[in-house]
C-alpha cells in the first residue's frame, strides 16, 4: 500500500486530460479485520495520507475536486469476507443485525471533514517510494518526496 500512488495517478490523468476536473470515486486500504495490518499500517493512518497527498497534488495544480472513500461499510468481494474495507466493519458471517462497527478511521474522517483537510504541518507517516506501480516511468524519473 501506498498512498503517494495516487498522486501519480492524479498527475498521469491531469497531463492526459488538461483541464478536466479530477474526482477520485474509490480509494481505501484491506485489512483483515476492523483496522489493522500485519504491517501495522492503520485505516486511519492511511487515510490521512493520502488526503495529504490528495491536497499535495491540488496544491500542486492538480485539478482535484472529489474524493469518496471506499466504502462506508465492509464490501465483500472476489466471494471472501476478507479483506475488509469499510470506515465501518460488519460481521457478515456471525452477525445476523449486521451491526456496524466504527474502525480508527471514522474520528480520523470526522476531523478530516470538519477541518476541511489536513493541516499544513502534516507528514505522512510513511515516506513516499522511489518508484511507484501506479505510474512507473514518472515516479521513477521524478519521485515525490515529503517534506
Amino acid at each position: 500500500v501506498h498512498p503517494e500512488g495516487i498522486y501519480f495517478a492524479l498527475q498521469h490523468y491531469s497531463q492526459l486530460f488538461p483541464n478536466k476536473p479530477l474526482w477520485i470515486v474509490e480509494n481505501g486500504i484491506p485489512t483483515n479485520n476492523a483496522t489493522l495490518r500485519p504491517d501495522g499500517y492503520t485505516r486511519s493512518a492511511h487515510l490521512r495520507d493520502t488526503v495529504y497527498w490528495l491536497q499535495r497534488a491540488k496544491s500542486d495544480g492538480m485539478n482535484v475536486i472529489g474524493y469518496n472513500y471506499w466504502s462506508l461499510t465492509d464490501n465483500y468481494e472476489w466471494s471472501s469476507y476478507t479483506p475488509r474495507f469499510g470506515l465501518y466493519t460488519v460481521n457478515a458471517l456471525t452477525d445476523p443485525t449486521l451491526t456496524r462497527t466504527p474502525t480508527d478511521a471514522v474520528p480520523t474522517y470526522q476531523e478530516i471533514i470538519a477541518a476541511n483537510g489536513l493541516p499544513p504541518n502534516y507528514l505522512p507517516s510513511r515516506a513516499p517510494t522511489d518508484c511507484d506501480l501506479v505510474d512507473p516511468p514518472a515516479s521513477c524519473a521524478t519521485p515525490v518526496t515529503a517534506p
